[in-house]
């Protein structure tokens, strides 16, 4: 008996281990596969220009955005995602060429409005191997963003959901200010209040405390916040189902806590 069940974890041990090479030799990035594709390892799935932004609260960080749309003024940075030899660099009609693996751009309220392509001609050995026979060693890379104004982003309106674990819902509002101007009867935008978080609560009315990056914003309000709230937690982003997502903490609460939330207007 002892010999039969000896017999059958030999031959169980032999099936799972075949079982796990045949698993691997679906990966093409494993170079133990028979499959193994070189080039996957060597280069990025799809070469591209990704992009950094600048965060307001502290203009000497960059963090990464996958937006396409921003306000002005915007301060983004480019690179390549693949390391190439040398890049040269041109942005819209502008016919200056700029030689440089990667490009810090600052968009002003000229660029209101318009759409622009970055365009970046990537310079790398070529490689008929995982290119091609024709390959020249030359990748022509591309990125369009779009400048809107302030007042026009989708966050403005109300927004009712509840925080994470909870049942109860409430609403929370992300308001335009604006300001009357001296001749006639214009309103001119004056940036932007959160307010309603935690539930219930209201921020200095009339006070801008939020900066707008068009799909997604942070919370700027300086000095000692009415609501206890820590200003460098609170940041929200409209998700791809059109919800959105805020992110808060208290000062006096170690949770760090996220509204979900659908528009009502």
């Amino acid at each position: 008996m002892k010999n039969k069940y000896a017999l059958l974890l030999i031959l169980f041990s032999m099936a799972a281990w075949s079982g796990c090479k045949d698993d691997e030799c679906f990966d093409e990035r494993n170079p133990l596969c028979e499959n193994f594709n070189p080039c996957l390892v060597k280069y990025p799935e799809k070469m591209d220009i990704e992009m950094l932004i600048t965060d307001p609260r502290d203009l000497n960080i960059y963090i990464p955005t996958f937006d396409t749309v921003f306000v002005i003024n915007a301060n983004l940075y480019f690179y390549t995602n693949f390391e190439y030899d040398s890049v040269s660099w041109q942005v819209g009609s502008d016919p200056t060429i700029w030689n440089t693996k990667s490009l810090p751009l600052r968009f002003e309220k000229e660029a209101l409005n318009s759409t622009v392509t970055v365009t970046a001609k990537c310079f790398r050995p070529i490689d008929n191997d995982c290119f091609g026979a024709m390959d020249d060693g030359i990748d022509i890379l591309t990125r369009t963003i779009t400048f809107r104004a302030h007042e026009d982003s989708p966050l403005h309106g109300i927004w009712r959901g509840t925080n994470d674990g909870e049942k109860d819902s409430f609403d929370v509002e992300i308001q335009r200010l604006y300001y009357e101007g001296t001749i006639g009867n214009d309103t001119f935008y004056d940036g932007t209040r959160l307010s309603g978080i935690p539930k219930g609560t209201q921020t200095f009315i009339g006070r801008p405390n939020t900066k707008i990056r068009w799909f997604s914003f942070i919370y700027t309000l300086g000095g000692i916040d009415p609501n206890n709230l820590i200003s460098r937690t609170v940041e929200g982003r409209i998700q791809e189902n059109g919800n959105i997502k805020i992110s808060w903490k208290l000062y006096d609460d170690d949770r760090l806590r996220t509204f979900t939330g659908k528009k009502l207007k």
